[in-house]
This record gives C-alpha cells, structure tokens and sequence, in this order.
C-alpha cells in the first residue's frame, strides 16, 4: 500500500510545475517603472519629522511567477519645519536599494507583493544656518549614510498589458531614524 502512495508523488509534483511557472504569464520579463507620491523623512535625534513629496525610479526583473528582484533608487523628498524650539529646519533623505520580491497572484489580474532588501540611504538635516541644532550629542547640519534592511509591500494590477499600475508602501531605515515612501507608480513591461 505504502509503494501506491510513492508513485503518486511524481505525478503531484509534475502537476503543480504549471503553478511554479506559467508559459502564458505576461508578468513575467524585466520592468521599469516610475513613481510619486507622499515620502516621510525623520531624524529622531533632532525630533523632526515631516512628510514631502516624493518619488522613485526603478528597474526589476520577475523571472518566475511568485519572485524576482528590483533595484530602485528613491528620493523621499526635502521637507521644511521647525524644530521643537522654533527654529527652522530642512531634512532632505534618499538612496538607493536592491530587493527580493515575492508575488501571491490573485486572479484574474492583480498581484499582492512583499519585498525585502537593503537600502543605501543619505539623510541631510539643516536648522536655520547650521548652527542651531539642539543636540549637543550629533552637531549640526547632519549628512549621514547608512546601509539598512529596507522592506515594502503593495498590490499591483495590468496582468495582460505591457503597462501596470503599482501602489506600494516602503521603510528604508537610516542612521538618523526611518523614512518611507507611499507611491503610485507605473510600470513598463518588456
């Protein structure tokens, strides 16, 4: 009985090779997109933290239907406020990242990602002329780069069609604290 059961482990793994990789999968190839939307940059040693336009560009490459791999260069924006004492402040972050992806296609065209990675990130932080920052413990201005775990996560759509539309959430950590990106971005398949 038990030999029965063995021969069918072949057949179950030949028929779930269609679900690893599907010849008429037009998601799969190399992709370029761009992207704007709402970036938050922090430096938590100042206390500040504001939000700014933002935007990215990137290029990926989905081999298989469930992962592939992207490398984005993100600019989180350049934000103006005032610090706790009243003195205005300019916070500006970006860099570069390269990520792992992971796909859960949900028919009939839409695709749910995660993906993770690490984020070479620049943080520059000015208050008024320089001088004024509050924290004896950094100096000011401060131009700090790090390499940190960067991850995000969305849902994309345009299955069928060389372009698609994404909307994603991102954390690139920094030495100064966390920025993000909220984006819509649109991409170009080939």
């Amino acid at each position: 009985m038990k030999l029965d059961k063995l021969r069918l482990v072949p057949l179950l793994l030949l028929g779930a090779l269609p679900l690893l990789a599907r010849a008429d999968d037009n998601t799969l190839g190399a992709y370029v997109a761009v992207g704007v939307g709402e970036g938050y940059v922090s430096v938590d040693s100042q206390g500040f933290s504001r939000g700014h336009v933002g935007w990215k560009v990137l290029a990926g490459l989905r081999p298989i239907t469930y992962a592939g791999a992207e490398l984005e260069y993100a600019d989180m924006g350049n934000p103006t406020g005032y610090t706790p004492f009243g003195a205005p402040a300019q916070a500006r972050a970006r860099g570069a990242g390269l990520f792992a992806v992971g796909y859960l296609p949900v028919p009939p065209a839409v695709d749910l990602f995660a993906k993770l990675g690490l984020a070479h990130m620049q943080t520059q932080y000015t208050v008024g002329s320089g001088s004024n920052c509050f924290s004896s413990s950094t100096g000011c201005p401060i131009n700090s780069t790090s390499n940190r775990v960067g991850f995000g996560f969305g849902v994309q759509s345009g299955d069928y069609l060389p372009v698609a539309v994404r909307v994603e959430y991102e954390r690139l950590d920094s030495n100064e604290g966390y920025q993000s990106l909220a984006s819509f971005s649109v991409l170009w398949k080939f």
